[in-house]
């Protein structure tokens, strides 16, 4: 049986988190992180140490063995200032539009199906602001409820 060091798990458990998109309000417990990051469920005690000493520097916060990112976590898991966020959501929702929709509208309905997979919780807290910088910056203009239309074509 292979020995588990606590130490190496830490990062293990920050992309995990990441990758499902934990955030203050979602809740999971050492069971799910211990099957996230790949190992066996008897090793779950190791993870929940690993989970305690991280709700201790307040990244989690811990109820009823039950965990959740804190402010301070979300802003750990999922780095970067407000400013950068925006600019992450302008390129992807660019990027979108020269790879999907190049030459038609753009539905905020139809994109918001992708957020999951494109986003991460504190960019799509700021995706209403990087649309407004598009309209702001005549890339786009809006059209009728969330739908926009390319101030030029980008073809």
């Amino acid at each position: 049986m292979n020995a588990v060091d606590p130490g190496k798990l830490i990062r293990p458990i920050y992309e995990w988190m990441a990758a499902q998109r934990f955030d203050q309000e979602r809740e999971f417990t050492a069971a799910d992180a211990t099957r996230g990051i790949g190992l066996a469920p008897f090793q779950s005690r190791i993870v929940d140490g690993v989970l305690r000493t991280i709700a201790s520097d307040q990244v989690l916060s811990e109820c009823d063995k039950k965990y959740r990112l804190t402010k301070e976590g979300e802003q750990r898991v999922y780095p970067g200032a407000i400013w950068e966020n925006v600019a992450e959501v302008v390129f992807d929702l660019k990027n979108y539009m020269l790879t999907i929709r190049p030459t038609s509208l753009f539905e905020l309905q139809e994109y918001m199906v992708e957020v999951p997979q494109r986003l991460n919780p504190r960019q799509e807290a700021v995706l209403d602001q990087a649309i407004a910088l598009l309209v702001k910056e005549e890339f786009w203009t809006l059209v009728g409820p969330g739908t926009y239309s390319l101030t030029e074509t980008l073809t």
